[in-house]
């Protein structure tokens, strides 16, 4: 499960790396004036999210969740889909075909890039692996973020 889940990330770097040769741009993230930094001798990573709704108390966290559950297709690899529960379980598809599960999680903070600003950040926890996210765009029906450990950026549309 590891292997397919890795070959899965490989296949949306590559896309991405096609994508940013195919535009000329440096930093896709420019595009809808965004930023994600990451450095690993001292990570500074900025991931300002562009629709959040605070709560009361003042937390993006549960607004955020509850719009990330659901089906959503890259933009990048029509055959990627990664499908969020509310079981916090985020299933990996790739061509109609479960390659991956684990669980997830949204948090104001990064775990894996302490010294990051503008959450929200999304976990996701498989076999004492972590890989995190900064959410860049989260509305009813796009989902933009950046993988903070190589910067790169992924963008999804939510699907029935």
């Amino acid at each position: 499960m590891k292997q397919n889940l890795l070959i899965l990330v490989g296949m949306v770097i590559v896309l991405g790396g096609i994508v940013i040769l195919y535009t000329g741009s440096k930093n896709p993230a420019t595009s809808i004036q965004q930023s994600a930094v990451a450095n690993t001798a001292s990570t500074t990573t900025t991931a300002t999210p562009v629709a959040s709704t605070k709560e009361a108390d003042g937390s993006t966290v549960s607004h955020t969740a509850a719009l990330l559950v659901g089906r959503w297709e890259s933009e990048d690899d029509s055959k990627s889909v990664e499908q969020f529960a509310t079981d916090s379980t985020v299933v990996h598809i790739y061509d109609g075909t479960q390659v991956g599960i684990d669980s997830w999680s949204v948090n104001e903070q990064s775990f894996t890039a302490p010294d990051a600003t503008g959450g929200p950040f999304l976990r996701e926890e498989s076999d004492g692996e972590m890989l995190e996210y900064g959410i860049i765009e989260l509305t009813n029906d796009s989902l933009v973020m950046t993988y903070l450990s190589r910067g790169n950026t992924m963008r999804y549309r939510r699907i029935p």
